[in-house]
């Protein structure tokens, strides 16, 4: 998908689009999953719905599936991740941009 969304990008440019212009279809693409992540698989199955298929066996009663901190946590790591990750994929498509014409 990311791939998908870059070479998109450079098609819609007409050309190297820039650096905050990469940057900021990869960070969204990634940010779009972590939120989906948090609020979905996170909060709404693993903490409030519960379903036994995602539990880990013999931890059904466990007070952790309930802390939705630690799930926020999690959410703030990912995000300065894909910060990061973002940043380094943006440099490493313009490099790649700039090899291929």
């Amino acid at each position: 998908m990311l791939v998908y969304a870059t070479v998109d990008l450079y098609h819609r440019a007409g050309g190297p689009p820039g650096f905050w212009a990469i940057f900021l279809t990869l960070f969204v693409a990634m940010q779009t999953f972590n939120v989906f992540d948090l609020l979905v698989i996170d909060w709404l199955f693993v903490a409030t719905l519960k379903p036994k298929a995602l539990m880990i066996p013999g931890t059904e009663t466990w007070d952790g599936y309930d802390d939705y901190g630690f799930y926020v946590h999690g959410f703030l790591v990912g995000f300065i991740g894909i910060t990061v990750v973002s940043v380094l994929f943006t440099g490493l498509t313009l490099v790649i941009g700039t090899l291929v014409h």
